[in-house]
């Protein structure tokens, strides 16, 4: 399981600099807005399935106030 949560913020991570990237011009500023995102989302998803947080009270509560 700790080889999966690795290759996903590998992935997440690659997602990210590919996001950067395209950013730099406004051309491709939409595709790397959408790739970011996709990393962000991996990223979360990845640390919210993480056997270590046992409770989700502050995470919740987050959401509710964001």
């Amino acid at each position: 399981m700790e080889e999966l949560n690795n290759l996903a913020y590998l992935i997440a991570a690659v997602f990210f600099i590919l996001g950067l990237k395209q950013l730099s011009s406004p051309k491709t500023a939409q595709r790397g807005n959408l790739l970011a995102l996709i990393g962000m989302v991996i990223a979360i998803i990845m640390t919210l399935l993480d056997k270590e947080i046992l409770d989700f009270t502050w995470i919740i509560a987050g959401i509710i106030v964001g």
